[in-house]
C-alpha cells in the first residue's frame, strides 16, 4: 500500500507498514521526448498544456492539479494500462506508467513505438510518497507479532540478495535484472548507493 493510500483511509480503514521494498515510488509521467524536446519535467507538461492520460482516482494527480503543477483540463483519466492511444496519438500526449517498466516495455517490445520515451519520477516532482509498502491491520501488529518478527527480515534480506547478487545464479529472467539495475540508477531502492529496506522518513509522510 501506498502512504498516501494510507493517509487517504487512517480514518475509515487504518493501516501500519511494516516492511517498505522501495525509497522511491517508480510512478511516474512519461512523454514522447521528439515532440517535445523543451520538456523536462512534469511541470512542463502542465506548461504546455499537454494531455496527461492516467487512471482515474491518483492522488498524487489531485496533488499536482492542486498545486497548480497540472491543470484539470489537461488531465485525461481515461488510461487502461496498455499503449493503444499513446502510439495511436504519435506522442500528442503524455501518460503515467512506472519508470522500472514503460520505458524499456516501450522501446523494446511494444513494436508500434520502438523508441525511447522521456520521464520524471513523481517523487521528484513534488510528490514523495512511500510506494508498495506491506501493511497490516494495528491489532494485527499484536497479534501477528511473532511471525512479523520473523517474516519481515526474510523479505528484507531476500531483497539484499537480489540486489547484491547473491540470488543472481538462480535469477534467469534477464529484464528482470535490467530493470533491477534501473531501479539502482533512479535511486528506487535507496539512498547514496545505500539499499533502504527497513527506512520510512516521516518528514516524507508530513510532506
Amino acid at each position: 500500500m501506498g502512504t498516501d493510500e494510507a493517509i487517504a483511509h487512517s480514518t475509515d480503514l487504518p493501516t501500519v507498514s511494516v516492511f517498505q521494498p522501495l525509497e522511491k515510488d517508480p510512478q511516474m509521467i512519461m512523454w514522447d521526448p521528439a515532440t517535445y524536446p523543451d520538456v523536462a519535467s512534469i511541470a512542463d507538461l502542465g506548461e504546455a498544456g499537454t494531455t496527461v492520460r492516467v487512471f482515474p482516482g491518483g492522488v498524487y494527480i489531485d496533488y499536482f492539479v492542486g498545486a497548480g503543477i497540472l491543470s484539470a483540463d489537461q488531465v485525461d483519466t481515461t488510461y487502461d494500462g496498455t499503449p493503444a492511444v499513446f502510439v495511436s496519438e504519435a506522442g500528442k500526449i503524455a501518460q503515467q506508467g512506472f519508470a522500472s517498466a514503460e520505458p524499456y516495455i516501450y522501446e523494446n517490445e511494444v513494436d508500434a513505438w520502438g523508441k525511447p520515451v522521456a520521464y520524471e519520477l513523481i517523487n521528484d516532482a513534488g510528490f514523495p510518497k512511500y510506494a508498495a509498502s506491506m501493511s497490516v491491520r494495528p491489532a494485527d501488529v499484536t497479534e501477528y507479532a511473532d511471525c512479523l518478527t520473523r517474516l519481515v527480515p526474510i523479505m528484507q534480506q531476500a531483497e539484499v540478495d537480489y540486489y547484491d547478487g547473491t540470488l543472481k545464479d538462480s535469477v534467469k529472467d534477464l529484464v528482470l535484472e535490467a530493470r533491477g539495475r534501473l531501479r539502482h540508477r533512479l535511486g528506487l531502492l535507496g539512498r547514496g548507493g545505500r539499499l533502504l529496506v527497513r527506512h520510512h522518513d516521516r518528514r516524507r509522510h508530513r510532506r
